[in-house]
């Protein structure tokens, strides 16, 4: 399914669909009582990105989803604040977000290393690399920056490249955190000046 999503169609009982654009999936997977559902293989994986852990509310924060929930689900009342439109000319002015060659190299580099180390059985792929890309663009959007600084991509890194690791049977019995792996990378590889 994540493949054909990524060429805007899908096929559900020998029946083609277009999908519109802008087209987005958002998924949650719960750790706890896998039976019935299984983790994604790392092709599948690579397609998503960003992975967010969540935790946890505070003890505050869930008492104000309980009380906000009290007489009816919020989403009830959800209104739209951006049109279709509106997304598709919000991408197309994040793609304008200069990314320089020092920076660009900064990622290569970062994605590189994960490639080359013995507690990884597969590193971040090529899309990867992107997704990183333009992940920090659209964070110094958000920011109202027309650049990306290192700062942008040291901030995305962990959350965009780590579910893309495939860590080493030695590495997993051992109980290594792909996020630690790359921060690791990040604090290792020089920043552009």
């Amino acid at each position: 399914l994540l493949e054909a999503m990524a060429e805007m169609q899908v096929t559900i009982e020998s029946e083609r669909r277009e999908l519109p654009s802008p087209f987005l999936v958002l998924a949650t997977q719960n750790p706890v009582e896998f039976h019935g559902t299984y983790p994604l293989p790392e092709a599948q994986l690579d397609r998503f990105m960003m992975q967010l852990k969540l935790g946890y509310p505070e003890a505050s924060v869930e008492a104000d989803i309980l009380k906000a929930q009290a007489m009816q689900h919020p989403v009830t009342n959800l209104r739209s604040v951006l049109s279709a439109q509106d997304v598709v000319r919000l991408q197309e002015q994040v793609k304008r977000v200069e990314v320089s060659a020092a920076v660009t190299d900064y990622i290569v580099a970062i994605v590189n290393q994960t490639r080359d180390l013995a507690s990884l059985k597969l590193g971040v792929s090529t899309r990867g690399s992107l997704m990183l890309y333009r992940a920090s663009q659209a964070w110094a959007f958000m920011q109202g920056r027309r650049f990306v600084l290192p700062d942008d991509v040291q901030r995305l890194a962990e959350p965009v490249l780590a579910h893309r690791l495939t860590l080493s049977t030695k590495a997993r019995y051992d109980g290594t955190d792909k996020g630690s792996i790359v921060r690791n990378i990040v604090s290792s590889v020089p920043v552009p000046v």
